[in-house]
């Protein structure tokens, strides 16, 4: 098997698991969709694991003038946390979706420097996946096209075409081929082992610790402490309460 100079394809894994699983000269039954395998494979790496190559993804969100709600990328997997605003007034505070609903009945003058947010999900009219979102409150006023800066953890990038390319790092690749192969003989053998078996004992192997191990190591150093008393020089037992913490201090 080849691969891409750029990578592995959809093809590439599909021809090696059609090879692995039937030999020369099968192919994949009717009702199997070999691409399909491929994306069921994907999402079952990418969930695993946290890995590096997932968390931290930064996204860029405008706003448009009357509508309430922005859409997610399509490999939004969770973990919103707000990086910073592009304006040095306005602010993005997340909540649920409880409240932003509970705001906008009750409270639907909210200052425009402070944008509530909470993602939901909205269902397509012809079905299919839902469609990440985020909700805001109040509803904005201007149009801006970097309204906000946000990172996130992202899901497994879907392919739909054979000559799309997997998104993954190269120490990641040996190990999703065999998840492949796995899920793909679950299919078709599943009377000489489940999926569910299969990638129990993948999870359990050499090639996941491997891995796991490879990503580790794409930063090994998160950087100086900071907001801490040894970052600022205090000795702990000078102060009651560390440095920069938001609680509440108990009645005097």
């Amino acid at each position: 098997m080849s691969y891409h100079a750029r990578g592995l394809t959809a093809s590439n894994a599909i021809e090696h698991a059609r090879y692995t699983v039937f030999g020369a000269g099968a192919e994949f039954p009717a009702h199997i969709s070999p691409i399909g395998l491929v994306n069921e494979a994907g999402e079952w790496l990418v969930s695993a694991h946290q890995w590096a190559w997932t968390t931290s993804r930064i996204m860029t969100l405008g706003t448009t003038a009357g509508q309430d709600r922005v859409p997610l990328p399509d490999d939004y997997g969770g973990d919103l946390a707000e990086q910073q605003s592009n304006s040095l007034v306005a602010r993005l505070r997340l909540t649920d979706v409880a409240t932003i609903i509970d705001m906008k009945a009750h409270d639907p003058a909210t200052s425009q420097l402070i944008t509530y947010a909470a993602v939901n999900y909205w269902i397509p009219p012809e079905g299919g996946e839902p469609v990440p979102q985020l909700l805001l409150h109040p509803t904005p006023t201007v149009t801006t096209e970097d309204a906000f800066t946000l990172v996130y953890t992202a899901r497994w990038q879907y392919l739909h075409d054979p000559s799309d390319l997997l998104v993954m790092p190269g120490y990641c690749v040996t190990l999703f081929l065999e998840v492949l192969v796995a899920i793909a003989r679950g299919r078709m053998e599943e009377d000489q082992g489940s999926v569910a078996t299969r990638l129990q004992g993948l999870m359990m192997s050499d090639l996941m610790s491997a891995a796991k191990h490879a990503d580790r190591r794409t930063q090994s150093d998160m950087g100086r402490m900071r907001h801490t008393h040894t970052s600022l020089g205090i000795p702990p037992v000078l102060t009651t309460f560390p440095y920069n913490w938001t609680y509440a201090n108990g009645p005097s």
